[in-house]
């Protein structure tokens, strides 16, 4: 594998720490602009989008998740989606109940099942993943990078 562009080089391991970090508040573009600024410097570097604002950096940081997210696919897309607060009128719902309703999506889980390492871990470890791909991994077929930023990045020239 390699990398697709400068400056992009944070682990899926480090992608899932601060996946983690976003649970409390969710991961729409404003909660991510003022509580995961690092995730959002990740996915969207400051150095290549000087032009824009946090909060736009942070809306395309949100793509890029929502898009990792649909790659996952099925009930583990649906109960991230609920998770990380994406999913339509989840917005302000505390994450116990988000945790509740992403368990029963993902397998009929309590809240306290879903929130061990076996089910919550690993859908946002696989997430993780999925979220290092589109932004640092090169397709090995095409060779351009897994880059949905807006087509700004990926060019066959």
């Amino acid at each position: 594998m390699q990398v697709a562009a400068e400056g992009r080089h944070h682990s899926p391991e480090w992608i899932y720490e601060q996946l983690n970090k976003t649970l409390k508040h969710g991961a729409r573009a404003a909660a991510l602009s003022q509580g995961a600024p690092d995730l959002v410097d990740a996915l969207v570097s400051k150095g290549k989008y000087s032009h824009l604002t946090n909060l736009e950096r942070a809306t395309r940081a949100e793509v890029i998740l929502r898009a990792a997210i649909a790659a996952l696919g099925g009930v583990a897309s649906d109960a991230v989606e609920v998770l990380l607060m994406l999913a339509p009128g989840t917005l302000g719902i505390t994450i116990l109940i988000r945790q509740e309703r992403a368990g029963r999506i993902y397998g009929g889980l309590s809240a306290r099942g879903f929130r061990t390492e076996n089910n919550q871990g690993m859908l946002l470890r696989t997430l993780s993943v999925e979220v290092y791909k589109q932004v640092n991994v090169t397709c090995p077929l095409c060779g351009l990078p897994y880059d949905i930023e807006f087509n700004e990045s990926v060019s066959s020239d």
